[in-house]
């Protein structure tokens, strides 16, 4: 009885003290309430922001280009849109990195293309280019700039002197450096102190040294070659951007990031 009894007795005091205050406790609900909506408007707005910004690996974007002849790709020496992208490219690598490889997700994806044009505005801007081509087993640049093929870069791989192996082009800026003839165990002449050498001196030649190379899904090269040098990555599609991180991160590679070359 004396429990029920001082159970009840707090009860109406209770409710004596509420019907007192009733009208600051609804105040101080409804604040609460304004004070929660406040923070979930701004949390929403803050959502909204985080999907407009832009993937920080991906450097730059282009519609991805059909030629009409099969090795006419100097679009950038045609005005256009094409201008204005790869000046963009250009000025992020220009302060990142002197020498870059450049290398496609997949075959197709654009990467000389990419290469060939980049030297172009390279040397547009007065510096002096040497353009490399590494993909071995598809070589492509001694037929975009009409210069042969018999030596070239595997043989410098191999201990031969480059300036006896690097070709003028039409360009009087941009020299080129065919692949040359398909070595064996090209991954282990990569990893060897002559392709650091051959670098580090050509550095002192050229304003910009631009490695084209093979895709990453048929080739270890680039992530090879990656430990020393930086790339980048033509990708055809976004999803493949993620890859290329994670992939550069797990190989300790040096990873400029990735051009997206859209159809």
């Amino acid at each position: 009885m004396i429990v029920f009894f001082i159970f009840t007795v707090l009860i109406s005091m209770l409710y004596i003290i509420l019907k007192k205050h009733a009208t600051k406790i609804n105040s101080y609900i409804n604040r609460l309430k304004e004070n929660i909506l406040k923070k979930m408007k701004t949390k929403n707005i803050t959502i909204k922001k985080v999907k407009k910004i832009e993937d920080p690996d991906i450097i730059a974007k282009i519609s991805k280009v059909k030629n009409t002849e099969p090795y006419d790709i100097t679009l950038i020496d045609r005005e256009g849109p094409y201008n204005t992208v790869f000046k963009k490219i250009a000025e992020t690598i220009r302060n990142s990195t002197g020498s870059f490889i450049i290398t496609p997700f997949k075959d197709g994806a654009g990467s000389t293309f990419l290469a060939v044009n980049l030297s172009n505005i390279f040397a547009r801007e007065g510096e002096r280019v040497l353009i490399i081509d590494s993909n071995f087993q598809e070589p492509m640049l001694h037929r975009i700039y009409s210069v042969e093929n018999e030596k070239g870069f595997s043989d410098v791989l191999e201990g031969k002197d480059p300036k006896e192996l690097i070709q003028k082009t039409d360009n009087r800026l941009i020299d080129v450096l065919s692949s040359g003839l398909n070595p064996l165990g090209v991954g282990e002449l990569f990893e060897n102190t002559l392709f650091l050498e051959f670098i580090s001196e050509m550095e002192k030649e050229y304003s910009r040294i631009i490695i084209d190379m093979p895709s990453i899904d048929k080739s270890e090269l680039p992530y090879i070659a990656g430990k020393f040098v930086p790339y980048i990555v033509v990708v055809n599609k976004e999803e493949h951007v993620e890859v290329c991180r994670s992939n550069a991160e797990s190989k300790n590679n040096v990873f400029l990031g990735c051009i997206l070359n859209k159809n």
